[in-house]
C-alpha cells in the first residue's frame, strides 16, 4: 500500500499524467498533451515499460503503471523528468 501511495504521488507530480485512485497493484493515468503511445514511447526510452490503451474508449488514452519497489518508483521518477 505505501509503495502504490508513493508511486501515485509520484505520477500526479508529472504535468502530463493524470492518475485515477487505485486499490490494485497498477495505477491508471490519462495522458495529457500528447498522444498515450508516444507518452509511452518517451517512457520507454528511459528503460520504463508502461502499458497504453486504445479500447475500450473509456480508457483509451491511458497508460496502466505497475506498482513495483521504491527503487522503481525513483526510476520512473527520474525518468518522467526527461520526457
Amino acid at each position: 500500500m505505501r509503495n502504490r501511495d508513493n508511486l501515485l504521488n509520484v505520477l500526479a507530480e508529472c504535468p502530463c499524467l493524470s492518475p485515477y485512485p487505485s486499490a490494485a497493484n497498477f495505477i491508471l493515468c490519462r495522458v495529457d498533451g500528447r498522444d498515450a503511445p508516444e507518452g509511452k514511447g518517451a517512457i520507454a526510452k528511459e528503460g520504463i515499460c508502461v502499458r497504453h490503451y486504445t479500447k475500450p474508449a473509456s480508457i483509451s488514452g491511458c497508460v496502466r503503471v505497475s506498482v513495483g519497489r521504491p527503487d522503481q518508483t525513483a526510476l520512473l521518477k527520474e525518468a518522467l523528468t526527461k520526457i
